[in-house]
């Protein structure tokens, strides 16, 4: 039966919906496994994580290897399905083989096989965490798992680029306003390998538990994925995140600190309401709510600082930056409000 499958043209033995082969056909795979074309291989490795044959995993490592060395299509394919396949199989991966390249079709497989060396991988994650982008979901995701490992230089990093934000909203009496809330997430990347190629793995990462997700770490920072197929073409749409940048950086840099936090900085954005009287000094009363978050800015480096996540040099060097946004929204627009520059 298998001898009259191999004399089969290829093409026909595996169509687009050809997905299902029974266990008994084992040998079947081992075969395409272990074959020079990447297109074979790649089947190969998708029914040997499909039905968690771990003693393909070597050949399947072989593969991955072979593909580092090629920049075409082909091999950018049969990387993602051969890191998807070890990731199904459990298997450990040296990290050399992960960060040979990193393809955009496969930077959640790289995390993933990353994450599953507990302690190690340190320098490998920020290698991944250099090559990514700060906007994409897949960045976040890395600095989580570096948060696992209390990687020494982690918080200088996520200091980068945090912008406090202060919005004041000056309003007639009684009047309200709408608060512009955002949410912590977005969507998840999806990738397709093409026509005849195996259904591309796609999958989701959530920093808070749902249903049907697998538990990738609990903490310092909750973090979880769920790996689903496609058997379409599309383009990459790694998740971009909105402007909560600074959001999500405070809520990790507070995740790596034990105990009470106090006057600690709670949030990177900040929202004071002020009703407008004509004998209301507007910049009065945004000073000290300006002064709370370069407190709880200060404390919080002091804090990293003594937990051993901060150096006393970037404690000094790390300046709070402080965004004030004054919106007028009374109905008259007189008189003009003042220019919140002048916030000490």
């Amino acid at each position: 039966m298998l001898l009259i499958a191999f004399l089969v043209p290829f093409f026909l033995v595996l169509s687009p919906g050809d997905y299902d082969k029974p266990k008994e056909e084992v040998a079947w795979v081992y075969e395409l496994v272990r074959s020079d074309d990447p297109y074979r291989s790649a089947w190969g490795a998708y029914y040997a994580g499909k039905y968690g044959l771990k003693g393909c995993a070597s050949a399947i490592r072989n593969n991955l290897e072979r593909a580092n060395e090629s920049d075409s299509r082909s091999a950018h394919l049969a990387r993602a399905v051969a890191m998807d396949a070890l990731i199904r199989l459990e298997d450990h991966v040296p990290a050399r083989l992960v960060t040979a390249r990193f393809d955009k079709t496969s930077l959640d497989e790289s995390i993933l096989l990353l994450a599953t060396d507990g302690e190690g991988n340190l320098e490998a994650l920020h290698q991944l965490l250099d090559h990514l982008d700060r906007e994409k979901q897949t960045w976040w995701v890395a600095a989580a798992l570096l948060a696992a490992r209390d990687s020494p230089d982690l918080a200088e990093i996520l200091f980068e680029g945090l912008t406090l934000r202060l919005t004041v909203v000056v309003r007639d009496p009684g009047s309200a306003s709408f608060n512009d809330t955002l949410r912590f997430g977005g969507s998840a990347s999806s990738r397709s390998g093409g026509r005849y190629w195996p259904p591309s793995a796609n999958y989701k990462f959530s920093f808070e538990s749902i249903s049907g997700y697998t538990v990738l770490q609990v903490k310092p920072i909750p973090l979880y994925y769920k790996r689903t197929e496609r058997k379409s073409l599309g383009e990459s749409t790694l998740s971009v995140f909105p402007r909560s940048q600074s959001r999500h950086a405070v809520k990790f840099l507070l995740a790596m600190i034990d105990g009470p936090r106090g006057d600690l900085l709670d949030d990177s954005e900040d929202l004071l309401h002020i009703d407008w009287d004509e004998e209301v000094n507007v910049l009065e009363q945004i000073e000290p709510r300006y002064r709370r978050l370069v407190v709880g800015h200060d404390l919080l480096k002091r804090r990293l600082c003594d937990s051993g996540l901060l150096s006393l040099e970037a404690e000094r060097n790390i300046q709070p930056c402080i965004e004030i946004v004054l919106k007028d929204e009374r109905l008259t627009k007189e008189p003009p409000l003042p220019a919140v520059t002048e916030v000490k």
